[in-house]
């Protein structure tokens, strides 16, 4: 096979058109399904830390005077902390998969839309059709592994694998995984 005839098409490929709105409303569908939950886990774990850290310092009498009542009541509200940041997780997960499946009608159908679409119209030639079949290949295992994990646990060589193509031809399509979510 002539790699460098390859290689010469993929660049080619970087510099032509894309097609990208499809993939970027798929991007804001899919952080519009998370937003609302990563930003309760984050208030509310670094809400209920600083009560955490409150009640330790309470305890320990690193604020306040050394009063036994002090102490006993930063050990509750250092309670009431860790109850807090010990339940943020749990409720994060709910609500993320409250926010998913609100918008998985939309995501999975516009998904089903960027795979299915057609590589584009005239004749290729026989180079042209193994590279965009190829990419194709990747796409599909991506959206494939993006149903199982999510992106950032997702690595080249499970990628590779379920497309059916070595490392190195992924590296003549893409510098890094985020190259492959652009496109």
């Amino acid at each position: 096979m002539n790699t460098d005839k390859i290689y010469a098409e993929s660049i080619v490929n970087e510099y032509s058109a894309k097609k990208t709105s499809k993939v970027v409303a798929l991007k804001k569908l899919d952080a519009k399904a998370k937003l609302p939950a990563t930003i309760f886990g984050f208030s509310f774990g670094i809400i209920f830390t600083l009560i955490l850290g409150l009640g330790m310092c309470l305890a320990m009498n690193v604020i306040g005077q050394n009063q036994t009542i002090n102490m006993i009541s930063g050990i509750i509200i250092g309670i009431v902390g860790i109850i807090g940041v010990s339940i943020n997780y749990p409720i994060y997960k709910k609500i993320l998969q409250n926010g998913k499946n609100k918008y998985s009608y939309d995501i999975i159908t516009l998904a089903k839309e960027i795979v299915n679409e057609e590589l584009g119209g005239g004749m290729m030639n026989k180079s042209e059709s193994k590279y965009f079949n190829t990419s194709r290949l990747m796409n599909q295992a991506l959206l494939k592994l993006l149903e199982e994990k999510e992106f950032e646990y997702i690595t080249i060589k499970e990628l590779c694998q379920k497309a059916g193509v070595n490392r190195s031809t992924f590296y003549l399509h893409y510098e890094n995984m985020n190259d492959l979510l652009v496109e």
